[in-house]
């Protein structure tokens, strides 16, 4: 009896001995759990910050290039090969160049060899190694974009494709006078999607800026006499870059412009106006390169269009004069190639 006792005695330890670590190790376990919990709430938190952080602060960036060697090669338009850098924005540019708006089947109607042709842009540049295609070895397209870096990458296309003396490109902003400037852009979005400001411009929260030179069609190419086709691909103020080439479209006769345009960003639309009133006819180019003749004002402000203004006949250019800012120097009558003005284009 006694040792039947002892051994109901030593279960009812055992099993209190039992009850008790299992009870101790849920307690560890639950406060592990609740520890890891913690954790991946404070991590979490930290993320947000971090992210909060860096998607206001302000930042100035100098306009510097980055290595070649970042460059990878792709082809476009069948047989041309493009530098690129591994970036998701120079990838999706390739696409959109190649295939939105109609753009890239529309030159490939109207682009002559021989042609001549201004462009001012902000993006990759593979449009320009399309027109450089087609224009010939006679051809010149004089290639204006704000960053340096997609500057010495189209160049470095260039070369890759032989074009190197057809595309004369320069790393400056374009718009209605000279100045230093900014482009601003939101935080985690691309530089080249920023929109080009005064210098003197306030940076917004959430947004960064690159330093930048800006300068116009007019006082980069005054010994330009002619061209075919003024092509503008810019986020904003595309009434700014129009009035600062007006002395070259008064020059030149039959010219095509294609801009890109949405309502709330073109920036002032007498320009579009006077151009209509001196004979120009404005269509929008649709996704297979057909034009449909519209009335902008009528367009959604809401959507982003490329517009062709196609000069119809001009003969008395002076109305046209009236929009142009007063030449510094006289014009040269010449038909030979003219570099960018590349003293005021130099960045540091």
């Amino acid at each position: 009896a006694d040792t039947k006792e002892i051994s109901a005695n030593k279960v009812k330890e055992t099993s209190a001995t039992k009850t008790k670590t299992s009870d101790s190790c849920s307690c560890i376990h639950s406060s592990c759990f609740k520890n890891s919990l913690l954790l991946l709430i404070a991590l979490i938190c930290c993320v947000a910050t971090i992210s909060h952080v860096k998607k206001n602060k302000t930042e100035k960036l100098n306009n510097t290039s980055i290595e070649n060697t970042r460059l990878s090669n792709f082809k476009i338009f069948e047989d041309i090969n493009v530098k690129v850098y591994d970036d998701d924005f120079s990838h999706d540019a390739i696409r959109d160049e190649k295939f939105e708006n109609g753009t890239a089947e529309f030159l490939k109607k109207v682009v002559r060899t021989g042609d001549t042709i201004v462009e001012i842009d902000q993006n990759i540049g593979a449009q320009a190694l399309l027109i450089a295609k087609l224009t010939g070895l006679s051809g010149r397209i004089y290639y204006f974009n704000p960053y340096k870096k997609y500057v010495e990458a189209l160049e470095e296309s260039a070369k890759l494709n032989d074009m190197q003396d057809r595309i004369i490109a320069s790393p400056l902003a374009i718009s209605a006078e000279n100045s230093d400037g900014l482009l601003i852009y939101k935080n985690n979005f691309p530089i080249i999607s920023g929109k080009v400001c005064k210098k003197t411009d306030s940076i917004p929260s959430g947004c960064s800026a690159m330093a930048i030179k800006i300068s116009s069609i007019d006082s980069q190419l005054p010994a330009v006499q002619n061209i075919d086709i003024l092509k503008i691909n810019v986020n904003g103020n595309e009434s700014d870059v129009l009035l600062g080439s007006m002395n070259l479209i008064k020059k030149s006769n039959n010219i095509r412009i294609l801009c890109s345009y949405q309502n709330d960003s073109f920036g002032d639309t007498t320009v579009l106006d006077t151009l209509v009133a001196e004979g120009f006819s404005v269509y929008t180019i649709e996704n297979n390169g057909d034009l449909k003749p519209v009335a902008f004002k009528a367009l959604d402000a809401s959507e982003k269009y490329t517009l062709l203004l196609q000069k119809q006949n001009i003969t008395n250019k002076a109305d046209i004069s009236d929009l142009a800012p007063a030449a510094t120097t006289p014009a040269e009558n010449t038909t030979s190639v003219q570099a960018p003005n590349t003293e005021f284009g130099k960045n540091s």
